[in-house]
């Protein structure tokens, strides 16, 4: 499945679900400036909307992104992730 995207001026806000060997997932999300560089992101610059009994936290992983753990990804179907109240992906 290819990343989500969304330009948020001269920055891409990417988010990208990929299985793993145990048939589980993780959801990487990533902040790019226009020089490719990834800015770091912390648990508090996205606002999480997360499918009733989803429990998980976000956390810091390879190269700045933010990576959720997802036992089952066809929990996320309608899941949103906003940044900062600026926007949202997948856009309302």
């Amino acid at each position: 499945m290819d990343p989500a995207e969304l330009r948020i001026g001269t920055y891409l806000l990417t988010s990208e679900l990929v299985t793993r060997d145990r048939g589980d997932a993780v959801l990487k999300v990533a902040l790019v400036d226009a020089w490719g560089n990834h800015l770091r992101l912390t648990t508090e610059d996205i606002q999480w909307t997360w499918p009733k009994g989803f429990e998980t936290t976000p956390y810091p992983c390879d190269r700045n992104l933010l990576c959720v753990d997802v036992p089952d990804p066809r929990m996320l179907v309608g899941s949103i992730g906003c940044i900062q109240d600026i926007t949202c992906i997948p856009k309302n």
